[in-house]
């Protein structure tokens, strides 16, 4: 009897040990998990940002997790709680023990859990602006629901690292669409926001141009202007724009720095020295400049005056400075039509232009170079279908390529 006991034992046992194979749970962190970026965090930052697992279970069985256990990594007392569902603990000597949790995993399912992390103030009577964590999830307990046998799981996951901030910066670019002739040409903006949290100060600002083949600039320092939207220069300094294939790249310093008030945005309008612009000789397309930020944010810097900071951000963008513009490959949209005229000795620009859409009146837009329809449509006219036209011949000049545009 004692040996089909310890038989009876032992087969108990296995089974037990297959119920906890079977329903054993595994767990991963999720990709919308919030990526690494600067929190703002004057005043504290409750809930600020979210981390996501997935939890799945084997076929078998159902598991109700009921307790997890966070470790904080990084600057000490930088993270303040942790919360999952309805349950909020505060962070105790680097650790958050959530308790009483019910999470439900379902046999041969998954579920998702989101946790929001809370993050002490940055500043005076709070932790340092640049102060880095993050949490682990290091412990799970669950109950096997069939069995009511209690079970452990060490995943010992680590989530992206934060940057603490008392506030931070979101930038963005965008085009001016201005006309490309010799002279000082708006070529876009950037366009710098303070978070709500605090005001934050621009001391740096990269400059990426890039151009067409048949554009040339002035290269010398101090040759780049920035204005604000009203039209009043801003005063800075500027390394000379240095000369590649395709593009043009400098730093434009603001002298003295820029402060930017928390909740506005401040727009940088970027003038740059175009020595010549010409139409293409190959297939009539115009000159353009797409103003980029390049694909450095370190060569961005600021200040966090928000958080008390001192030393000015610039290499820690490169991780944290999320949803940096890069411009990388612009792609200028031109639909054309190549049209050749000769030019008799004494004809006009209006007949010149009968001769393209005979019926259509034309108007010059600003010099002699640019002209505009003044009408909706006509023979041979495409609305949003751009022109060239050559003409050659005549006194002065000989040739000149002349671009059309529908309204």
């Amino acid at each position: 009897m004692k040996t089909l006991k310890n038989i009876f034992a032992i087969i108990g046992m296995m089974a037990l040990a297959l119920n906890l194979n079977a329903a054993q749970i595994t767990a991963s962190l999720a990709s919308w998990t919030t990526a690494p970026q600067f929190v703002p965090a004057a005043g504290g930052a409750p809930n600020a940002t979210k981390v996501v697992f997935l939890f799945r279970a084997a076929v078998e069985g159902v598991a109700t997790i009921t307790e997890e256990k966070f470790t904080v990594t990084g600057t000490e007392g930088a993270v303040t709680s942790v919360k999952v569902g309805g349950v909020v603990t505060p962070v105790v000597n680097g650790v958050a023990w959530l308790t009483g949790l019910g999470i439900v995993v379902p046999g041969g399912g998954s579920v998702v859990q989101d946790v929001f992390v809370s993050y002490a103030s940055v500043g005076v009577g709070g932790v340092r602006s640049g102060s880095t964590t993050g949490i682990t999830l290091t412990y799970i307990k669950y109950v096997l629901v069939e069995t009511a046998e209690v079970a452990t799981l060490t995943p010992n996951i680590s989530t992206p690292t934060m940057m603490l901030v008392g506030s931070r910066p979101t930038v963005s670019v965008s085009q001016s669409g201005a006309t490309l002739m010799p002279g000082l040409v708006h070529v876009g903006n950037v366009i710098v926001t303070a978070d709500p949290k605090g005001n934050i100060t621009v001391n740096q600002i990269p400059v990426n141009v890039f151009l067409s083949h048949d554009v040339t600039v002035k290269s010398e320092p101090n040759s780049i202007v920035v204005k604000n939207p009203n039209g009043n220069p801003v005063t800075t300094t500027d390394m000379g724009l240095s000369i590649y294939p395709d593009e043009v790249k400098s730093r434009v310093t603001l002298t003295g720095g820029y402060q930017i008030v928390a909740g506005t945005s401040q727009t940088f309008w970027i003038f740059v020295p175009i020595t010549s612009a010409k139409f293409s000789s190959v297939d009539g397309s115009a000159p353009y400049a797409v103003l980029g930020l390049g694909n450095s944010p370190d060569l961005f810097n600021w200040t966090d005056t928000a958080g008390g900071g001192t030393t000015p951000i610039t290499t820690e963008n490169r991780t944290y400075l999320y949803g940096y513009p890069v411009v990388i490959s612009p792609t200028p949209a031109i639909s054309a039509r190549i049209i050749s005229i000769r030019k008799d000795e004494d004809e006009n620009l209006t007949e010149i232009l009968a001769k393209v859409t005979p019926g259509v009146a034309w108007t010059l837009e600003s010099s002699v170079d640019f002209l505009k329809w003044d009408q909706e449509d006509g023979p041979m006219v495409v609305p949003g279908e751009t022109w060239f036209i050559s003409i050659q011949g005549g006194k002065n000049p000989p040739q000149r390529f002349f671009r059309l545009v529908s309204k």
